[in-house]
């Protein structure tokens, strides 16, 4: 195993953070951190549900208009039922 090194396992010492006296502060900034995520992650998702019910609207708006000029076209089904065009 060449260049393969056992020394200090890692996550312990200065370098990663382990048993430092500044190790509270960085857990603290890692949970700000993840919170941050967190909150991004929601506002997408957030942004991303609105932008398809908006599609889904403007979608269902765009149908119920070929809808209406189908039936202005004359060629509609007799009960109206809009099931029946799928």
């Amino acid at each position: 195993m060449a260049g393969h090194h056992h020394g200090h396992r890692p996550g312990y010492g200065p370098r990663h953070g382990g048993n430092t006296p500044n190790a509270p502060q960085q857990a603290r900034t890692r949970a700000i951190n993840d919170q941050a995520r967190y909150e991004m992650a929601a506002t997408r998702e957030l942004q991303a549900r609105r932008r398809y019910e908006e599609e889904q609207e403007r979608y269902r708006r765009s149908r119920n208009q070929r809808m209406a000029q189908r039936q202005h076209d004359g060629e509609y089904y007799d009960d109206g039922c809009c099931c029946t065009i799928m």
